[in-house]
């Protein structure tokens, strides 16, 4: 039947398993796009330890060197908008801590929110978004470029249909006309 032969066209036709390939790979590009905007995190931990030696005036017992230890951590995110912008909040705790004076130093910390501005030729929605309405304008191309090759598809295996269909009914009509002359053949040689 015609729809059976356009269900085999839709399942096996390598041209429109490629125009669906592109669709994917498009659709790949308009998120890899959208990444660009998505949020960063990044933490950072850092410990140091160091020994120092004191100068002799400065020795007591048991303190001859000293021992500092230091812990660093820092958290942070960075979002690049699409006017161009770049937000960078961050906040970094730093604890020292040693064997000789500062036994009982409370940790220090700091709080920042970082911009950064584009200058000239990268300011602005229109320069910023560039890749992704490209990546999106790709999809639709590759979206169209799917229609069109399903449409031209189904409509030639609908005339391949029908003209085998025509050709199965004219060999029929041949076949009956062939037999038809051959009785009329044959009943004009019986009267002959």
């Amino acid at each position: 039947a015609l729809m059976d032969a356009v269900l085999l066209t839709l399942q096996h036709e390598p041209n429109i398993a490629a125009a669906n390939r592109r669709i994917m790979l498009s659709q790949g590009q308009l998120q890899s796009a959208h990444g660009e905007f998505d949020t960063a995190l990044n933490a950072g931990l850092a410990v140091a330890q160091t020994r120092t030696s004191v100068a002799t005036p400065f020795q007591s017992p048991g303190h001859t060197q000293v021992d500092a230890r230091s812990a660093s951590y820092a958290l942070g995110a960075t979002r690049r908008l699409r006017s161009g912008v770049v937000v960078a909040p961050t906040l970094d705790v730093i604890h020292v801590r040693d064997n000789f004076s500062n036994l009982t130093e409370p940790a220090g910390s700091t709080v920042a929110l970082n911009f950064i501005l584009p200058m000239l030729r990268g300011r602005g929605r229109e320069v910023n978004t560039a890749g992704e309405r490209a990546a999106e304008e790709a999809l639709q191309a590759a979206d169209f470029s799917y229609r069109h090759t399903v449409a031209t598809r189904i409509s030639k295996t609908t005339a391949v249909y029908w003209d085998y269909l025509a050709a199965l009914r004219s060999r029929g009509i041949r076949l009956e006309a062939e037999s038809r002359s051959e009785h009329l053949l044959a009943d004009t040689r019986l009267l002959a």
